[in-house]
């Protein structure tokens, strides 16, 4: 692999870091209720979640199942904003939405180790 390779696969590693912890950020918001701040970070995970993904097709590790599980909780934490349900914000970002970050996190962490 090339450097520029081991580059993009480390900031994407960063950004993945990043988003974990602006879910923890998100959930903290919400616990605390405050719901436009929530709403603000929720926003701005989205955008980085976009990003991610669409950098991920140029390597090859395999985060299809995470993907999936962040594809399926977003829309239900834009539900449960629409129905200003912080308390259900609270469950998916810490049952799906953190796990699914933080292993896609671990993957790219392992593959940059990997990387000689």
């Amino acid at each position: 692999m090339t450097v520029t390779v081991k580059e993009q696969m480390t900031e994407v590693h960063n950004v993945l870091n990043t988003l974990v912890n602006s879910t923890e950020h998100l959930t903290t918001l919400a616990k605390a209720e405050e719901f436009e701040q929530s709403i603000y970070i929720f926003t701005s995970l989205i955008e980085g979640i976009e990003a991610v993904f669409k950098a991920l097709t140029h390597f090859d590790i395999d985060v299809v199942q995470e993907m999936k599980e962040i594809e399926q909780t977003l829309p239900n934490i834009a539900k449960a904003f629409e129905n200003e349900a912080l308390e259900e914000i609270v469950v998916l970002s810490e049952t799906s939405l953190s796990p699914a970050l933080i292993a896609m996190s671990e993957k790219y962490e392992t593959a940059l180790q990997n990387i000689k």
